[in-house]
């Protein structure tokens, strides 16, 4: 049955009142979107500040998170009136990074790549470069929810999430528990396991002749020293720096 002209009016009056509805939330929703991806984006540069010393994003945008300008992820934002949502329409650069080790270059990129039923979706590329070859790229996506995104970071390849080599072949099982009680107890950080612990770096103390081991385990660090068959966890942290400044004065 065909409607009237007064159904077809009252139906077009309706579409529009509620697309100016949509219309006069679309400078908040903007604002609430962005805001949102600066605070996950603040725990996320945090996270791989923490956990990646050597592929470390060494800088931050300057409006990002600092200046907490809505412009620079909001420009990049727009209404879409159908779903009453806003959808990305590019992938703003959030931070980058470089370390060169010899002949080898490491590249970080960090970006913001979509929003899903408003959570920000942020893509992590690791690029590699050697001199003379081609580069080598892993990408990898986090979900931007607050409180959640440390633990995705650490179950990234180029931090943890593999089964450790024969570099921990010298560590006796027992002291890899032990660095895992130590972690639990010092960062309410449970469900490690031991298996994953990597031999960062070996060496004999000159002044007392004790060896020192500086272990990792998905972004935490620890000291072991050896005299003769006994191993002994000294000191776990989740600074790689300040840890590897102990162990470099065990050294001497």
């Amino acid at each position: 049955m065909r409607k009237s002209a007064s159904e077809v009016i009252r139906n077009l009056e309706m579409r529009v009142a509620r697309l100016e509805r949509q219309a006069n939330l679309n400078p908040k929703s903007k604002t609430l979107f962005a805001d949102k991806a600066y605070q996950c984006f603040d725990e996320l540069f945090e996270s791989f500040s923490k956990r990646l010393p050597m592929f470390k994003v060494v800088t931050k945008f300057k409006n990002v998170p600092q200046g907490k300008d809505p412009a620079y992820i909001g420009a990049h934002l727009k209404m879409d009136y159908q779903r009453a949502g806003v959808i990305l329409m590019a992938n703003p650069l959030l931070a980058t990074g470089s370390v060169e080790l010899g002949d080898m270059t490491f590249n970080t990129r960090i970006t913001l790549s979509d929003f899903e039923r408003g959570t920000p979706i942020f893509r992590i590329s690791f690029e590699t470069t050697k001199v003379g070859e081609r580069s080598e790229w892993d990408t990898h996506e986090i979900v931007g929810e607050k409180g959640k995104i440390d633990r995705q970071v650490r179950s990234l390849p180029m931090i943890g999430g593999r089964k450790a080599s024969n570099r921990t072949a010298s560590l006796h099982q027992s002291t890899g528990l032990e660095m895992v009680s130590m972690i639990e107890d010092q960062y309410n950080e449970y469900g490690l396991d031991e298996d994953y612990i990597e031999i960062e770096g070996q060496d004999q103390s000159r002044a007392t002749g004790d060896t020192y081991m500086l272990v990792s385990l998905e972004g935490y660090y620890g000291i072991v020293r050896v005299d003769g068959r006994r191993e002994d966890v000294e000191m776990v942290s989740d600074d790689y720096r300040s840890i590897k400044r102990v162990y470099d004065s065990n050294l001497g």
